[in-house]
């Protein structure tokens, strides 16, 4: 790990070698699933400590602080299976910072000093997202109907007291052959249009659905491709763009609100692709299954930069600025491959602005 890594194109399209640096590796991390958001890292509200949070094969939620690498608190045994997803949210409304987590039918928020605020126990619960919809938070979460078909879909929005408030049966609105899948679910907050998108995904689409009105607001939808596929929001001076990462290899770039298909940036085609995150806004960095990171520019279509890093998949990335080191790249492997941190500085240079 940390060792010479080749060069598979740069912009200029001449071969050179680098060294991305490994700053720290937290060893008792665990992902049984390969599931995205297995970890967040966030500054705290108060703007004093740069915060890890992430679980362990015990099933803890462990706050750590990176700034000065030490583990703040673990909540052991904190649900009854191991942790899935832990997501992060700015409580504006009461100045505070959360942490969603999720086992398999168990759902709590935490507050950042690991008081449990919610605890909903929800067998049929697969995803969840925090939301604020006009100065109100929100749990916005995916169900699946037991007592239908295994098919059914539900969105179901709980206050942060964990009392459903609103439910929404989905089948009608999307059929029963393009509900949207367990993996993955996000909100994004439009300003310009002061409306709030629920983000959401299946087998051969992904989808912004309008949580006030109900209703999907557009699908991007790949005909051939049925692959598991995860999505982030790229806002520009003159458009909005949904990157998809699609686990058979290939990134597919939409516009956001009319649905028109941009591009398609082939990566691999004998490897997964999990994980995304923007990375000075023309390049983004992919977690992948060969175990390795790559960077890729967006304005070119090319790979640029690869780095070899666990034994198995990198499931989990995340770009944070780091007081002490700069602009940092945090990755979690399968399993026990533990998180690690990475000094990327060493790809800033003429090459690469």
């Amino acid at each position: 790990m940390g060792g010479k890594a080749s060069i598979l194109k740069n912009i200029n399209k001449k071969k050179k070698e680098k060294e991305v640096k490994e700053l720290l590796i937290i060893k008792d991390s665990y992902s049984k699933f390969k599931f995205i958001n297995i970890f967040v890292s966030f500054k705290s509200i108060n703007n004093e400590i740069l915060y890890l949070v992430y679980t362990n094969e015990q099933k803890s939620l462990i706050f750590y602080n990176l700034i000065d690498n030490i583990k703040m608190n673990e909540i052991k045994n904190s649900h009854p299976t191991n942790i899935n997803n832990i997501r992060y949210f700015i409580d504006k409304i009461n100045n505070r910072d959360l942490i969603l987590s999720i086992s398999f039918g168990n759902l709590k928020i935490w507050n950042i000093n690991s008081e449990c605020i919610a605890n909903i126990n929800e067998k049929t619960i697969l995803t969840a997202c925090l939301l604020n919809n006009n100065n109100e938070n929100y749990i916005i979460s995916i169900t699946k109907n037991l007592t239908a078909t295994l098919r059914n879909r539900a969105m179901k929005a709980y206050n942060l007291n964990g009392i459903l408030v609103k439910e929404i049966d989905l089948a009608p609105i999307f059929g029963l052959d393009n509900l949207p899948s367990k993996g993955f679910i996000d909100c994004y907050y439009d300003i310009n249009y002061s409306k709030n998108y629920i983000i959401l995904c299946n087998d051969y689409s992904s989808f912004s659905f309008d949580y006030n009105e109900q209703k999907i607001y557009q699908e991007y939808k790949e005909y051939y491709n049925s692959y598991e596929r995860y999505t982030i929001i790229k806002v520009e001076k003159d458009r909005v763009k949904l990157i998809e990462s699609i686990k058979a290899g290939k990134i597919n770039i939409w516009d956001f609100h009319s649905g028109e298909f941009l591009s398609a940036i082939y990566v691999k085609d004998n490897y997964f692709l999990y994980d995304i995150c923007l990375w000075k806004d023309n390049y983004l960095f992919i977690g992948c299954s060969n175990n390795t990171i790559k960077l890729l520019d967006l304005n070119e279509g090319k790979i640029i930069y690869e780095f070899k890093t666990y034994k198995d998949s990198v499931i989990s990335i995340k770009i944070i600025n780091h007081p002490k080191y700069g602009e940092c790249l945090l990755s979690h492997g399968y399993l026990s491959g533990g998180i690690q941190l990475w000094d990327i500085n060493i790809l800033i240079d003429n090459d690469y602005n």
